[in-house]
């Protein structure tokens, strides 16, 4: 298949969780002999890691004319509907949150949906009376590039990864870090949105760069907290748990279904619930329960089934009838982010074309 993606920004450039998974199915595609073009708004061409990617403002028409199938999200969603329409291609939206576009509520009947979690599927059918046809694929990571032997008990800070209003920026800095003197944050700036830089009188935040190697910041970490106002999935919690690091999180459905058992949810933006979560965790033996179980999960992903519901359908049908963790699932295998300087890594999996990327990703 020939693929285009529609998006509106794309890594390395924009290093948000969204992007990153954009990037997952990209390279899984490309991996697995299908030719792949990306495309994002400003004027601006570049190769990633074998990806090619294009500006939107250069004859994007022509690219519609060669893709067999489209992929779109976010931001670009109505201009894919209107141009895949127009051209008569598919079109695959891979939805990340609960605010559609309106176009995509009256899409023609070549428009598919990707929902990146059971629970945004959920909320979505009972909010809007959206038909399209569907497959639920969750953000994968390579857990084996997060796994470590790093005691993280003894590390210094609770972190927050993207300090917008929405992920809780606002909250830590203005309530939960001056209720916590003796304890030390990091803020890590996000790959979008409005950062809250703001240093209480205590002075017991450090604030970070965006990053692109993640790395860096959970060698520091001793917990993650995410008091966020909405989470359908949370990649950022996906990579923690794998790291070894503690999560306490929001109680939204989308956290649940990511983190089960290995989180401590928090209703709300609560400061004496954060409170008690991250010194609950200050007890060895819960902070090492919690570590034990954060690495139990994330273990598969579901892009194969993607694959199989882009060339063929049946996904679809499989996923009407069958529970999501008996649908066709294969492990992680690719290793993702390698340090500058290091060798490439060539992956060869049965049935796929032999390639050679390397993994730079970074926090959503």
């Amino acid at each position: 298949m020939k693929i285009f993606i529609h998006a509106h920004y794309y890594l390395p450039r924009t290093l948000a969780g969204a992007e990153k998974f954009l990037h997952e199915i990209a390279i899984y595609l490309q991996d697995n002999g299908h030719d792949v073009i990306v495309s994002i708004d400003e004027d601006h061409e570049y190769t990633f890691e074998g990806i090619k990617v294009i500006s939107n403002q250069r004859n994007i028409a022509a690219r519609y004319q060669w893709a067999d199938k489209v992929i779109t999200h976010l931001l670009n969603e109505d201009a894919a509907i209107n141009l895949g329409w127009f051209h008569n291609k598919p079109v695959y939206h891979l939805l990340h949150n609960n605010m559609l576009p309106e176009a995509l509520l009256q899409a023609p009947p070549q428009n598919f949906v990707i929902y990146n979690s059971v629970a945004l599927r959920d909320e979505i059918k009972t909010t809007h009376a959206l038909s399209l046809p569907f497959i639920v694929c969750r953000p994968p990571i390579d857990t084996d590039h997060w796994n470590n032997d790093t005691d993280h008990f003894y590390n210094e800070y609770v972190t927050l990864v993207n300090c917008t209003y929405e992920k809780g920026g606002g909250f830590m800095a203005r309530q939960l870090a001056p209720a916590m003197p003796g304890t030390r944050f990091m803020g890590v700036h996000g790959g979008y949105g409005t950062q809250i830089i703001e240093n209480p009188q205590t002075r017991n935040i450090q604030f970070m760069p965006t990053q692109a190697d993640m790395k860096t910041i959970y060698d520091r970490t001793r917990i993650l907290i995410m008091p966020s106002v909405y989470e359908s999935w949370g990649m950022v919690a996906s990579e923690a748990m794998a790291s070894g690091i503690p999560v306490i999180c929001s109680d939204t459905p989308g956290l649940r279904e990511n983190c089960g058992d290995a989180a401590i949810y928090v209703t709300g933006q609560d400061v004496a619930g954060y409170r008690n979560a991250i010194e609950s965790l200050n007890v060895e033996p819960t902070y090492a329960l919690a570590v034990r179980r954060g690495k139990k999960r994330n273990k598969y992903n579901n892009l194969k089934t993607l694959l199989q519901f882009m060339e063929t359908g049946k996904a679809y049908i499989e996923a009407l009838h069958t529970p999501l963790e008996k649908q066709i699932i294969e492990p992680v295998k690719e290793k993702h982010e390698v340090f500058p300087g290091k060798e490439k890594k060539v992956i060869e999996k049965p049935g796929t074309v032999k390639r050679s990327h390397k993994k730079k990703l970074a926090n959503g």
